[in-house]
């Protein structure tokens, strides 16, 4: 039965929850998927340069017996000799090896990313305790998936040994007539076949694993509504997380008022300091209303921002302070800038020949 705690679970982990799994070395990971990548890359690989690998290791050995067979047999010939074609053969070896180990590297990171953890190199109690060891062995639904991952394993690799090898049971006695070389190449055909399916097919067992891993995980990391609106009160709190979204807000606020600058009647500037973007719809505004307005650089978009959209610029360094000093984004001007505003609507109308009706 589900313990209460786990009934409560009901919500998805959060980007903190995960984090910190993460930075325990908890995360979703199939030891399955390596193994799986590992036999499909190295019969992939035995297919492509198994030949020249194999050639090359005979001369090897060809040389080297050669040597040690046509010289006088000492203890210190024959340990040179053994070290050379050591040397040798690890050369040949080194690059299928060195294969192999970056395809097991990479079939982790693709899992669970590049993550050097070094919590999980810390001695802790509960790693030492074999009860809890034997708690995660045991667990219901890990232990019903271990009991049939194995016996699958074997039932799958004996059917496709059987239907691999029954496929060829006409040829088995034309090997006789075979030269020696022709019987090696037919077995290493027939070894080639049975590899290539028995990784396929473990390739889908390895996903199939790697997705109950991920549903397990998942699970395990799931929190309690309450556990949520903690998390949410402690981050809410947090004053870098505080400064982060002031600044995100700010970025938006910015972005609707630039927005805006195209859509404005006029822009009043102190050439340097300030500029202030009006718009007035005499149908549906009392007054001129302040669409944007910024000091220094913020200025220097607005101004830009205008030039770019034909929206027309005034200088006038007093009413440019006023307006900015007084009037908040998005309030009418008050009354006392009511003749000064009225003025320079009128010299941007004329001038544009935009005709508005009065208030």
């Amino acid at each position: 039965m589900p313990s209460d705690d786990a009934k409560e679970r009901t919500e998805s982990a959060t980007p903190k929850r995960r984090q910190e799994a993460r930075s325990r070395g908890q995360m979703a990971r199939s030891q399955e998927i390596s193994s799986a990548m590992l036999l499909l890359s190295s019969t992939l690989a035995f297919y492509l340069f198994g030949g020249s690998l194999l050639n090359g290791l005979v001369g090897v050995m060809r040389v080297y017996l050669g040597q040690a067979m046509g010289g006088e047999l000492t203890l210190p010939g024959i340990q040179q000799t053994m070290l050379g074609a050591s040397i040798r053969m690890a050369m040949l070896l080194a690059p299928f090896m060195g294969t192999l180990v970056a395809v097991a590297y990479a079939a982790n990171v693709a899992q669970v990313g590049f993550t050097p953890n070094t919590s999980a190199l810390s001695l802790k109690w509960e790693r030492l305790n074999p009860m809890t060891g034997f708690k995660r062995l045991f667990a219901p639904g890990r232990m019903l998936v271990e009991i049939v991952k194995s016996p699958l394993k074997f039932a799958l690799v004996g059917l496709l040994v059987y239907r691999t090898v029954s496929g060829h049971l006409a040829e088995i006695p034309l090997l006789v007539d075979m030269a020696p070389v022709e019987v090696l190449t037919w077995v290493g055909r027939l070894c080639f076949q049975l590899a290539l399916r028995v990784s396929l097919v473990f390739v889908a067992l390895a996903a199939a694993d790697y997705g109950w891993q991920r549903w397990q995980f998942e699970k395990s990391i799931r929190m309690s509504r309450q556990e949520v609106k903690e998390e949410m009160k402690q981050a809410e709190g947090d004053p870098v997380v505080k400064g982060r979204i002031k600044g995100l807000q700010r970025q938006a606020a910015m972005r609707r008022m630039m927005a805006d600058v195209p859509k404005a009647d006029v822009v009043v500037v102190n050439p340097i300091h300030f500029a202030v973007a009006m718009r007035y719809e005499s149908t549906s505004m009392e007054a001129p209303t302040v669409v944007a307005k910024g000091a220094l650089l913020v200025a220097e978009r607005i101004v830009a921002t205008a030039r770019a959209h034909g929206v027309p610029i005034v200088e006038d360094p007093p009413l440019a302070r006023a307006l900015y000093k007084s009037v908040s984004i998005g309030r009418q001007i008050p009354i006392h800038l009511y003749k000064a505003v009225a003025e320079i609507l009128a010299y941007v109308y004329q001038m544009t020949g935009k005709r508005k009706a009065a208030r």
